[in-house]
């Protein structure tokens, strides 16, 4: 749960910076095309007033001051170069804008950020003079820049708080989660009674050892109602032999929680523990449930075909799933390995191998958390007699 919260959370946050750079990026663009509009006017502008005052006396102190106050007084010009009949005639550039080299005798508009890449160009139109003007501009409105680089910042500011906060947030409310989600569980399900003792040995024939209180080995804590994994093993080659005298079918199943199952809650043996009481409240095979692992539970299931087995374990991960989605929340938080006598008379050795194989591969495949290992018979018997022959 909490990986698929963060997850959400990282989507957010990413959006939120995609969203501020993409809106700076079309404000600067949007400003730029703006500003070449105004450039190209006052260039004109510029070039009618060079007009109107060469007519009256060109290269003359009134032309001059013309042309000088225009590109002063402008938002975007920066710099002019004016050529006649013999060359150059007159250049002219706003203070500090450094916008005209030379090269020998010939000026020349320099290239560098923020100014027009190719220079605005216009004839001088007076009588027969053949003169011309040329300017470069601005495109930058560089106040407008840095107000649009400060607001994006500020977006993707307010983006890492929100998600600090968002994190902050949740992290409280998973402290106070785990006695929310056990209530749930406890209203959805009925605490599993402790199975006897006696239904766990698996043999009836095993010696006691002395009690606790006469000096005897102090049992260990049990970690659910289920039996202990090392009297699984014994049992199941009992209902195997059993059910191949009466010719019944068996069905071995292997539950396992994964790493993430019961992350949002914390405690790992109250999640295993109520686990477990729903494995055996739900097959209701008293004495055949078994630990398997730290988090996994051993199911036999005599007189049951693999068939019928797949559907109930089916059944119970969909009722899981459902029924307690805070505890797990992806498909494969519960994988589940079948595997059945299918009237072979096998070893309970082979059968928890296979059944072990089939929850091995629903690590390989996410999409499919319930595997059955299904048996050929016949390849089985071939099996069986290469074994003998050797033997």
């Amino acid at each position: 749960m909490r990986i698929k919260v963060t997850s959400i959370i990282a989507v957010i946050s990413i959006a939120a910076y995609a969203a501020a750079i993409g809106t700076g990026v079309i404000r600067i663009f949007a400003s730029i095309n703006e500003r070449r509009v105004v450039a190209q006017r006052e260039f004109y502008d510029l070039a009618d007033i060079a007009s109107s005052a060469g007519a009256l006396g060109f290269m003359e102190e009134p032309f001059i001051e013309a042309v000088r106050d225009t590109v002063a007084g402008s938002e975007t010009l920066l710099g002019v170069i004016i050529t006649g009949p013999y060359g150059v005639e007159y250049t002219y550039e706003r203070e500090n804008s450094t916008v005209i080299t030379w090269v020998g005798d010939s000026p020349r508009f320099i290239s560098r950020f923020g100014v027009s890449r190719e220079p605005h160009f216009s004839p001088l139109r007076m009588g027969f003079r053949n003169a011309n003007i040329s300017a470069v501009t601005t495109e930058i409105n560089y106040p407008i820049f840095t107000n649009i680089l400060k607001q994006s910042l500020l977006m993707i500011f307010a983006a890492l708080v929100l998600s600090g906060l968002s994190l902050l947030i949740y992290s409280l409310r998973i402290k106070k989660q785990p006695a929310m989600v056990d209530r749930k569980m406890q209203e959805a399900y009925a605490p599993a009674e402790k199975e006897p003792a006696s239904s766990r040995t698996g043999s009836a024939s095993k010696k006691a050892g002395p009690p606790p209180e006469q000096g005897g080995p102090q049992p260990e804590p049990a970690r659910s109602a289920a039996g202990k994994e090392e009297d699984a093993k014994g049992r199941l080659e009992e209902e195997l032999r059993r059910c191949s005298s009466t010719a019944e079918d068996l069905t071995f199943v292997l539950l396992e929680l994964s790493l993430t199952a019961g992350f949002s809650v914390g405690d790992d043996d109250q999640v295993y523990r109520k686990f477990a009481g729903l494995v055996i409240q739900f097959f209701n095979n008293p004495g055949l449930n078994f630990e398997w692992g730290t988090r996994g539970i051993a199911v036999i299931l005599p007189n049951v075909s693999l068939e019928d087995g797949f559907a109930r374990a089916d059944k119970f991960h969909k009722q899981i799933l459902s029924g307690l989605p805070a505890i797990f929340p992806h498909r494969n938080d519960l994988r589940i390995g079948l595997a059945a006598r299918t009237g072979r008379a096998l070893a309970a050795d082979r059968l928890i191998l296979e059944a072990s194989k089939a929850l091995e591969r629903t690590q390989t495949e996410p999409d499919s958390p319930i595997v059955a290992f299904k048996s050929d018979p016949e390849k089985y018997r071939a099996y069986i007699k290469s074994r003998g022959k050797k033997a």
